[in-house]
């Protein structure tokens, strides 16, 4: 690019500037308040977010009329730079320079002032796939072993919660009433929010209905049989 071409270009964008500033510059100032989201910006891989953070703030503006009646709540953002934080929790100073407004525009006031915010360290477990029974089979048989592919699973998420993490779950298998055995693909799960599977899947249960032995229940064949089935009614 040439150095007049340069020169043309800086021109252009000072008379722009001038242009804007003299087209609001006769509007009267008046003041908005409107609520915006929080981004988090350059979280860590290695971090995660607990809790549950705050996903807007209310901030006080201060311009020309014309541009604040403008203005929408995409339009603007409360910025949280997380690239140097650590695990724990965090305070962050709510001030007017972390949102940025147009051009003529002032940020008066941020509320709330402060915003805590909690951080862990990400990790990640394997913990076994627990299939869910539910109901009795017909009169005179029980459940057999039950059978689970894959039998485990990989999660991911906050260290302090995968810490108490023991199994994963499975969409409910209804037997009610079954003498032969059920087959079915269902969705594998956890049970905790802040906990995810590193590789969102299913799995095949395999139900053997057998028959009970003599003078058993097939309830208490069932309880009996010790193979880490959970049968609920």
């Amino acid at each position: 690019m040439t150095t007049l071409r340069k020169l043309g270009l800086k021109l252009f964008s000072v008379a722009l500037a001038v242009g804007l500033w003299l087209a609001v510059s006769g509007e009267p100032i008046a003041e908005r308040g409107m609520r915006i989201p929080v981004a988090f910006e350059n979280l860590p891989e290695s971090m995660e977010i607990l809790g549950d953070p705050p996903q807007s703030v209310e901030v006080r503006l201060r311009g020309p009329s014309g541009t604040l009646r403008r203005l929408d709540a995409g339009d603007l953002a409360a910025i949280i730079d997380l690239e140097s934080e650590h695990a724990g929790t965090r305070m962050f100073d709510m001030a007017s320079d972390r949102v940025r407004p147009p051009l003529g525009v002032d940020v008066t006031q941020v509320i709330p002032s402060t915003i805590s915010l909690t951080l862990d360290v990400a990790a990640r477990r394997v913990v076994p796939i627990v299939p869910e029974v539910r109901g009795a089979p017909a009169a005179g048989f029980m459940v057999g072993g039950v059978e689970v592919e894959p039998a485990s699973v990989e999660v991911e998420g906050p260290e302090s919660r995968l810490h108490d993490l023991v199994e994963a779950l499975t969409e409910p298998v209804d037997v009610t009433g079954m003498s032969v055995p059920v087959r079915r693909m269902v969705t594998v799960g956890v049970d905790d929010p802040y906990l995810r599977l590193v590789t969102p899947g299913s799995a095949r249960v395999t139900i053997p209905i057998v028959r009970a032995p003599s003078g058993g229940s097939a309830a208490r064949g069932a309880a009996g049989a010790g193979t880490g089935w959970d049968a609920r009614d």
